[in-house]
């Protein structure tokens, strides 16, 4: 496999010289390269894991469509017969694009919410498609079968190899892009969306999982400028006859993706956003989905609402207990709440302000503690005991028992001072917490991406008000859409918003 960003499967180019020089033992017999026929039948096997793995493919036969007619029309362009492609795009908000040798090409929904152009899209699919011309893995299971000693300089050696095969598929995908007819800044264009996109999601603790692709990959950034240059060397020697387009539309974008041909006019463009309109976007409820200040949660089955004025800035899962989560948000002055499930072996029942004093960690107020039903289910609160100063910060504690040994708790680190209204306001997230029923969960729609032609008087402010977002979702709707800081939009121009 390879990979267009985020998770990282090992491929490699073999150099036969780098191997001699770093001392390798190979088998006696040096192994040929597994044939394109052989690569499809593997691929094919392990095509329902990689659904099961990535949740599945999108259930959008629109979508489905457009990507498989797209990456036909790319690898048709090349002449290359000797692949049998297959497009699919999986069902997470991962943002991320691999292919399996022999031709099986993944993109995610995640990362076709992020494109804002046909071309964009394009260059990631041109780019895995390169993976499989250049015939990567092949390259890599020969190398798997001539390597008899795994160590870590040998996994360090392994990574070069990796980095340089992604080095050769950015190289690669830009004149493939240009025989298929798109722009050969595309991939550059794209590169800095979803690097900026990060470094947005950084800024507010969230963050992509990059699985050790700093090691195989080279910084989006460098990508980026590296894909332009080329673009560029391309354009100033496509004077000569290559079987290149007659008309090459040059870069698209300048910094922050500002985009002069704007607003959209192309049959092309127009049928990208038919396509993409009415993606979901972000986490299903299934997966723990955030709409504004609530999280619903369909798989361990409970919702709550955060205190006014907080935002969240990490979901995630547990192992144990079994759907667990651990979930962080921030507030106003620098107050922060946490929720953690957690699996006692002891049985608390009713007896948890006991739990709160012996598994909190720290000493709480015993005048403040008390117990009471959270919607149907035992909970208790109470406020800690910290250092007395002007300075020091107030800490209140809760606890919900969802099952004999299942405990949710919420710790919120407040500023000193904090007024009654503003306490009895911060008490209000945990007691907003409940179970949702099987049928509750069914009620519960993903955010999804919306196309709107920006009419007079709209502006990315107004815009951004209606989306679901509550942390600063104007640079949310900028990045999405590649807007740069500055810039404003125009009647006639097409967008993509959340909504819920």
């Amino acid at each position: 496999m390879a990979i267009y960003f985020v998770r990282t499967y090992i491929v490699f180019f073999v150099f036969s010289v780098l191997l001699a020089a770093s001392g390798i033992v190979f088998a006696q017999a040096a192994p040929k390269l597994t044939s394109p026929a052989e690569e499809e039948r593997i691929a094919a096997q392990q095509h329902p894991t990689i659904l099961r793995r990535y949740g599945g493919q999108y259930p959008d036969r629109k979508l489905a469509l457009y990507v498989e007619q797209l990456g036909q029309h790319i690898v048709q362009s090349y002449g290359d017969q000797r692949f049998n492609f297959k497009f699919f795009v999986l069902d997470t908000s991962k943002i991320f694009a691999f292919t399996q040798p022999g031709g099986f090409v993944y993109i995610s929904r995640g990362m076709v919410a992020l494109a804002n152009s046909e071309d964009e899209l394009a260059a990631v699919l041109a780019h895995e498609i390169s993976h499989v011309f250049l015939r990567h893995g092949a390259k890599r299971e020969k190398l798997n079968k001539e390597l008899t000693v795994i160590d870590i300089e040998t996994v360090d050696l392994i990574n070069k190899f990796t980095l340089n095969q992604e080095r050769e598929a950015d190289e690669y995908s830009i004149p493939l892009l240009v025989q298929a007819g798109y722009d050969p800044f595309s991939q550059s264009n794209f590169l800095s969306i979803i690097n900026r996109f990060d470094k947005l999601e950084r800024s507010n603790g969230i963050g992509l999982a990059q699985d050790g692709a700093d090691k195989t990959h080279l910084p989006l950034d460098e990508r980026s400028a590296i894909t332009r240059t080329l673009a560029r060397e391309l354009v100033d020697e496509s004077v000569h006859p290559r079987n290149f387009p007659s008309r090459l539309p040059g870069p698209a974008y300048v910094e922050y993706g500002k985009n002069t041909n704007q607003p959209a006019s192309s049959t092309e463009r127009i049928s990208f956003y038919e396509a993409v309109d009415g993606l979901v976007y972000g986490r299903r409820p299934s997966e723990g989905m955030i709409v504004g200040d609530t999280y619903i949660d369909g798989r361990a089955r409970f919702v709550f609402n955060l205190p006014p004025g907080y935002h969240f800035t990490h979901v995630g899962k547990k192992a144990i207990p079994y759907f667990g989560v651990s979930i962080r948000a921030q507030g106003p002055d620098g107050a922060t709440m946490k929720l953690d499930s957690s699996f006692s072996y002891r049985i608390y029942n009713s007896d948890l302000i006991t739990y709160l004093m012996r598994n909190s960690g720290i000493r709480v107020k015993e005048e403040t503690a008390k117990k009471l039903e959270i919607n149907g289910l035992a909970g208790a609160l109470a406020e800690a005991i910290v250092p007395k100063s002007d300075e020091a910060p107030v800490i209140y504690l809760a606890v919900i028992q969802v099952s004999s040994r299942t405990l949710f708790t919420f710790s919120f680190v407040l500023p000193p001072n904090i007024s009654p209204t503003e306490s009895d306001a911060v008490w209000q997230s945990p007691l907003s917490f409940r179970r949702l029923f099987p049928q509750e969960v069914n009620n519960w729609e993903p955010m999804k991406i919306s196309v709107i032609k920006v009419e007079t008087g709209m502006t990315l402010d107004s815009l951004a008000e209606k989306m679901p977002i509550l942390n600063e979702p104007e640079k949310w709707l900028r990045a999405l859409n590649n807007i740069a800081p500055d810039e404003e939009i125009l009647p006639g121009q097409l967008i993509k918003i959340v909504v819920h």
